[in-house]
């Protein structure tokens, strides 16, 4: 049986999840930007029109700020959420692989919550904190030491099953 230091998932993997992860929330974003877009205009609106020109600059001004922090909710919720739940987002699901505590415990939403914030922390020095993963021993980039967690590689003999135990896969209720 593997161990849970042999299932540490590795860089290549977590950035696959990752991109995944990104083109979802990618067109998650361009969906409600063009929605948002699409009603700012409304059905009279003309491009020829100098008037409906500054009036939707106007819009877009009073617009902006409230979209950015509605997506960054978002996106914020979709990482959070899914961890605690779940132990992994959809492209850690793709990929067999889960978020779990030191012990290879569930993460609590607090742990997801910091784990989520700190990607920022990761992201800001030219993503160090995500290549960190490559030279630590424990394969955890900054934001999986900030809130205690791991990422492993599932079981093989799981990954058919986790839909059927309470509390593993994607048992969204």
């Amino acid at each position: 049986m593997e161990g849970f230091e042999q299932r540490r998932a590795g860089w290549g993997r977590r950035c696959l999840a990752c991109l995944i992860d990104q083109c979802f929330l990618g067109l998650l974003d361009l969906a409600f930007i063009s929605l948002s877009f699409w009603t700012l205009l409304g059905p009279e609106f003309s491009w020829d029109d100098p008037h409906q020109l500054e009036l939707l600059l106007t819009k877009l001004s009073l617009f902006i700020l409230p979209l950015l922090l509605f997506l960054l909710g978002i996106h914020l919720g979709y990482f959070t959420y899914l961890t605690s739940a779940q132990g992994q987002t959809l492209g850690k699901l793709l990929l067999g692989i889960r978020v779990v505590g030191v012990k290879e415990d569930k993460v609590s939403s607090l742990q997801a919550f910091g784990r989520t914030m700190g990607y920022l922390l990761s992201a800001l020095p030219l993503g160090l904190g995500f290549l960190w993963v490559l030279i630590d021993d424990r394969r955890q980039g900054w934001h999986d030491k900030l809130a205690g967690t791991f990422v492993i590689r599932q079981r093989a003999a799981n990954r058919g099953r986790e839909k059927d135990r309470p509390g593993r896969g994607w048992n969204i209720q």
